[in-house]
């Protein structure tokens, strides 16, 4: 991800189709430059499709920490 300044953060993602239509999935941050060096924290997510266009809507929770 890169921010509006251009600072990075990484992360690594697993997600799988819990329905059609649907993503569930876990993430963890595992870098980043500038403001987001050294982050580090677990999260969670879902997608869910809007209809049949290509609209979703994602559901984030979880953490960051900087140190």
């Amino acid at each position: 991800m890169t921010d509006k300044d251009g600072d990075k953060a990484f992360l690594v993602h697993q997600g799988k189709g819990a329905e059609p239509g649907e993503i569930d999935g876990t993430f963890h941050w595992t870098g980043g430059t500038g403001k987001f060096s050294g982050i580090q924290g677990n999260n969670t997510y879902r997608v869910t499709s809007i209809g049949k266009n290509p609209a979703s809507t994602i559901v984030w929770e979880g953490e960051w920490r900087l140190p």
